[in-house]
């Protein structure tokens, strides 16, 4: 807020208006003091006191000095670049005015004093030396001269022509116009034409369409162009050739050379009897299978098994062995490698039997277990010698004694009567 002061012969507002400025009464009959227009008066203050060249005037005061100072400063705001209309000017003096006496737009000064440089700045395109914008898309890095005047900056180059362009170019305000390059090669994006040219309009216009006859051997042909080569339909059982000699005869089959009537030959290595196999380098039969070819011996526990001179030889003995200690591992020619579980029951119902997988058979003590005491069994001559002793006894006291048999063929105890 300014601190200049308004002269205390300055006229005040507010001010009541009673006709237009064509003289038309704004209400016609009551010119009192409810008629007419109440108006905020003064708009704006200007300086007076000024010092001047002028004889009688050295110091020039009153509304005759400040009411010049307006009209100048709105001259000079009216030769800005563009040019402001009064209506911009009247705003821009408003809204730049410095404010003086009471806070805002008051009675005495209006808005404020009129601060001539703010005006202007506020109405001018840009700050000297501000980068700016011209309006013209076809130069870069404008800048504003001393004036507040936008100047254009550097005319933007068109040197990228496109396929069928010929550069450079002119700019248009949103890219760049270039003269076509009629007839030249081009690429229309489209794999299935050749010889795509560019048209007068810089266009690239597609070229013949490529035609798909060359179909192969398991397909028939014309086909269609599918962007990355041809389609063509199957041309199922004809006959074809895979460049392999042993797997017979081939045809066609969905487009492929798939089906194969199998080996020409009588044999084939892997078979029993090493008498004929198929050599693929040789593209020919021979006899016997080479050394070295796989066949089949019949029997399980040689693998594998080779041919030598026509015969099938066993091959190294199939090792068997699981890594498990509980096993018995064996083979039978028949059936193969077998891997039966071991027995470890060591007849003493006072050990817990079990098996570990790599230490083999445990037979742990049960705490607290006592075995029975056997009662032993007479052998063959004990029985005949106490068999004697009985005879003697019947001898001594008169007793009759008899023998059914001393023993049985299975080993059972004798049965003896008493009588």
């Amino acid at each position: 807020m300014g601190t200049e002061s308004v002269e205390v012969y300055s006229s005040d507002g507010p001010r009541r208006v009673f006709f237009e400025a064509n003289g038309t009464a704004i209400t016609p009959g009551d010119f009192s003091s409810t008629g007419g227009e109440l108006r905020q008066k003064p708009d704006l203050a200007a300086a007076d006191c000024v010092d001047t060249s002028t004889p009688g005037f050295d110091t020039f005061c009153g509304t005759s000095a400040a009411a010049p100072h307006a009209a100048a400063i709105a001259a000079l705001l009216l030769d800005l670049p563009g040019p402001p209309t009064p209506v911009d000017i009247r705003s821009a003096l408003l809204a730049t005015a410095l404010d003086i006496e009471a806070p805002g737009t008051d009675r005495d000064s209006g808005a404020g004093l009129i601060d001539a440089l703010a005006a202007g700045t506020s109405l001018a395109e840009c700050l000297p030396a501000a980068a700016c914008n011209d309006g013209d898309p076809c130069t870069a890095n404008d800048l504003c001269d001393a004036f507040g005047v936008c100047q254009s900056g550097t005319p933007f180059v068109c040197t990228s022509p496109g396929v069928c362009e010929i550069g450079p170019g002119t700019c248009n305000g949103v890219g760049c116009d270039y003269s076509p390059d009629t007839g030249a090669a081009c690429d229309d994006g489209d794999p299935c034409t050749a010889g795509d040219l560019c048209s007068a309009l810089a266009v690239c216009e597609s070229g013949t369409p490529f035609t798909c006859d060359s179909p192969g051997t398991c397909e028939d042909g014309p086909g269609v162009c599918n962007g990355v080569g041809c389609d063509y339909l199957p041309n199922t059982g004809a006959i074809c050739d895979d460049g392999l000699f042993c797997n017979g005869t081939d045809s066609c089959l969905t487009g492929v050379c798939s089906v194969h009537a199998g080996s020409p030959c009588q044999g084939v290595d892997g078979d029993a009897d090493c008498a004929e196999s198929c050599d693929e380098f040789a593209d020919d039969c021979f006899a016997p299978d080479p050394f070295g070819s796989t066949c089949d011996d019949g029997l399980a526990c040689g693998f594998p098994d080779f041919c030598l001179v026509g015969f099938c030889m066993s091959g190294p003995p199939l090792d068997c062995d699981d890594a498990d200690a509980c096993t018995a591992d064996s083979c039978d020619q028949v059936t193969g490698c077998a891997n039966d579980p071991i027995d470890c029951d060591d007849q003493n119902v006072c050990t817990a039997d079990s098996c570990d997988a790599i230490t083999g058979c445990l037979n742990d003590p049960i705490p607290g277990c006592m075995p029975a005491t056997p009662v032993p069994s007479l052998g063959r001559a004990s029985q005949v010698v106490a068999f004697l002793a009985l005879l003697t006894l019947g001898a001594l006291y008169g007793l009759r004694v008899t023998r059914p048999e001393l023993v049985s063929e299975k080993g059972e105890d004798p049965r003896l009567d008493l009588r």
